[in-house]
This record gives structure tokens, C-alpha cells and sequence, in this order.
């Protein structure tokens, strides 16, 4: 008799024991979620902010060239003096400019596309599906789909991190030949002036 009371009270100490382990799991689960889902929301946040800071220095970058400085371009080759020789820096810069900028675009509008993210299944239909059984195996199906949906988030984390990766190179860049793609041109417009 002692014997059987001691059996059921360890049974019952172990599944209070799994009880407990299945809730702690399961907050904890709950938590990383909303997390992995506002890390996918900041990703695409970031690559917002590249594409605003990628488009004012593009329109900057226009409005420079498209001003009155871009007069002074000479192309002269035969005899090739300095203010040709400026021109076509000038012109290879820029195509250099337009070539990073469109990477940098081309990059950032892969980084927005749409990524699926996996939700939980629906727990009204899970309930009923799972009645006939206690409560830790309900948890438990609770557990394996947050797990699931953390795992399919993190993968799609991953790729649009993946994409957006090379972007800061590329901006520099593009920005470096803008910046001298203007300088040759306000150097070309001063020999001009001269």
C-alpha cells in the first residue's frame, strides 16, 4: 500500500515537474516569436532608410549635373588638353555612379520583396482536434508549432540579411564617384571661368 502511494505521488511530482518545464518552454518560445517577427520588421526598416539615403544623394547628384556646370564639358581628343581629359574622368565617373547606384537600388528593392511568415495554427481547430487529450500534449503541439514558425522566420531573416549584406560597400562607393563625379565638374566649370 505505502508502496502505491509513493509510485502515484512521484507520478504526480513528474508530471507537475513536465507542467512546469512545458510552461517555462512555452513563454520563452512566445517571446523569441515577437522577437523574430520585429527582427524581420527592422530589416525591412533598415533597408527603407538605405533606400532614402540612396535616393537624396541621387537627386542631389542630378540636380548637380543637370545644372548650368555641365557646359563646360569639352571633349576634345586631338589635342587632348586638361579640360577634355577632365570631361572624360568626368563621364566615366558617372557612368561608375549610375552603375553602383543601380546595384544599391537593384539590392534594396530585393531586400523589401514580400517574405512569407509562417503563424501559428489555428487553436480553436487544435483544441478540438486535441480534446481527448490532457493538457501537456496540447502544450506540447503549442511548443512544436512556435518552433516551427521561429525556425521558417529565421530562414527568411536570414535571406533578406543575406541580400541586404553588400549594400553599405555599395553605397560608399556609389557615393564616392558621385562626390567625384561633382568635384570634376566644378573643376572643369572653374578652368572655364579662367
Amino acid at each position: 500500500m505505502e508502496d502505491n502511494k509513493s509510485d502515484s505521488q512521484k507520478q504526480l511530482n513528474s508530471d507537475d515537474d513536465w507542467f512546469e518545464k512545458y510552461n517555462i518552454t512555452l513563454t520563452t518560445l512566445q517571446q523569441e516569436y515577437l522577437l523574430y517577427i520585429n527582427t524581420l520588421k527592422d530589416v525591412d526598416e533598415k533597408a527603407n532608410k538605405y533606400l532614402i539615403v540612396v535616393s537624396i544623394f541621387i537627386a542631389g547628384f542630378f540636380s548637380v549635373a543637370s545644372s548650368a556646370l555641365i557646359n563646360g564639358l569639352r571633349f576634345h581628343i586631338n589635342p587632348l588638353d586638361f579640360t577634355s581629359l577632365l570631361s572624360i574622368i568626368f563621364i566615366i565617373t558617372c557612368a561608375l555612379t549610375a552603375l553602383f547606384a543601380s546595384i544599391v537600388i537593384n539590392n534594396l528593392l530585393n531586400s523589401l520583396s514580400f517574405v512569407e511568415s509562417r503563424r501559428i495554427f489555428d487553436l480553436e481547430s487544435k483544441l478540438n482536434e486535441t480534446s481527448e487529450e490532457n493538457s501537456l500534449y496540447y502544450k506540447k503541439c503549442l511548443i512544436n508549432s512556435f518552433q516551427e514558425a521561429i525556425n521558417f522566420i529565421e530562414d527568411s531573416i536570414e535571406k533578406k540579411q543575406q541580400k541586404l549584406s553588400s549594400v553599405p560597400k555599395e553605397i560608399r562607393l556609389f557615393i564616392v564617384f558621385a562626390v567625384l563625379s561633382c568635384i570634376f565638374l566644378f573643376i572643369i566649370k572653374m578652368i572655364e571661368s579662367v
